[in-house]
């Protein structure tokens, strides 16, 4: 019985659970399936229906030297160890409603269709994480032709800086000689 109760629960949890995922579609659906409960205010039968208590086991030990100190010896005594810690009892304290044919018909087409719809948001997913790893490389790329153009304006602007010295000193040779040329086209000054 406690099998059928948990197959039940979980096949109500499921039609629930792909109802509601089922209604979030744009599209309106023919026929809604519900699943009812019981009334929530039953009496709880003790506390087992809410909390399932911690286990414990046994175990015998026997005589032993105290690994800490070796002048001490501990006598055979019983230890117990919790193995599983108390917790809330999810299991329905009343009996959940008999599964038509029907509700497991539509429940398998729901899980077919929920089962589809992973499957497309999954290869969606898919499609996204492959543009974000090729928008990644194309960001790398540009980031390092930045870099390239980076260095290619400083070397312009150094190349422009010794033109500019170039230029000036041709300039000033130009001046020179222009000077010496003016100066020996003069008549020799008389005395």
């Amino acid at each position: 019985m406690n099998t059928h109760m948990t197959h039940s629960l979980k096949l109500c949890l499921c039609t629930i659970i792909i109802t509601a995922i089922a209604g979030c579609k744009s599209a309106p659906k023919p026929r809604t399936l519900y699943v009812p409960l019981p009334e929530p205010n039953l009496p709880v039968s003790g506390n087992a229906s809410v909390w399932v208590p911690d286990q414990f086991s046994a175990y015998s030990v026997g005589r032993y030297v105290d690994p800490h100190d070796p002048g001490v010896l501990h006598d055979a005594h019983t230890l117990y160890r919790r193995e599983i810690s108390g917790r809330w009892n999810l299991a329905p304290a009343y009996p959940l409603p008999p599964v038509s044919a029907e509700m497991k018909h539509d429940t398998v087409m729901l899980r077919d269709a929920l089962t589809a719809e992973l499957n497309r948001q999954r290869a969606t997913s898919e499609a996204l994480i492959g543009q974000a790893r090729i928008l990644d490389q194309h960001l790398r790329e540009l980031n390092v032709q930045s870099q390239e153009f980076h260095n290619v304006l400083q070397q312009s602007y150094q190349l422009r800086d010794q033109l500019m010295l170039v230029s000036n000193r041709l300039e000033s040779i130009e001046g020179q000689l222009r000077n010496q040329q003016h100066s020996s086209e003069l008549p020799p000054s008389r005395p």
